[in-house]
């Protein structure tokens, strides 16, 4: 906070650095220190862009609607990906099995030719793909009859040590 209680009655100002006898005196003044200070820096990014090229301004414009398309698709993304979760509480998202399954299936999707963010039909369909080879992990076995799918608390270790009739159980009958 740049506005500080000094005493009874006093108020200071650290960005004009003085002190005023009410804290909206204090504020008033530090508010308009701070609005010079944002002009002044505005001045300077004029001043500066008034040098660029017009190649060097269109390749800085582009790369600010670049990190904008980034943000936004990110966003669309991640939304994208809380609804695929709410739809499937059988993924496993969470954990480094989840930070493996996302990674599989972000793989092959760029793998496909699909790009960031990538669309519900194509998230769906890596998930049904790699479900269906057993590549991701699922907390318990598709109900369709895919092929075995190894959940987070059943790896391949435990696979060879429990009996047939369990693993077979686990793996969704097979």
């Amino acid at each position: 906070m740049t506005v500080e209680k000094i005493g009874p009655g006093q108020w200071r100002s650290t960005r004009v650095g003085s002190v005023f006898d009410s804290e909206l005196a204090a504020r008033h003044y530090d508010d308009l220190e701070a609005l010079k200070e944002t002009l002044a820096q505005d001045r300077l990014a004029d001043e500066a862009a008034e040098k660029l090229s017009p190649d060097e301004l269109l390749a800085i414009m582009r790369q600010a609607a670049h990190e904008s398309d980034q943000k936004i698709g990110q966003k669309i993304g991640e939304d994208r990906i809380k609804d695929f979760i709410a739809r499937h509480p059988e993924f496993v998202a969470d954990g480094n099995v989840g930070v493996q399954n996302g990674a599989m299936m972000r793989g092959w999707l760029l793998a496909q030719g699909k790009s960031m963010p990538f669309e519900d039909d194509d998230i769906e369909h890596a998930y049904l793909y790699l479900a269906e080879l057993g590549h991701i992990a699922l907390t318990e076995p598709r109900k369709n009859g895919s092929r075995a799918v190894f959940t987070a608390d059943f790896n391949e270790t435990d696979a060879y040590e429990m009996p047939l009739e369990e693993l077979k159980r686990r793996c969704g009958g097979l």
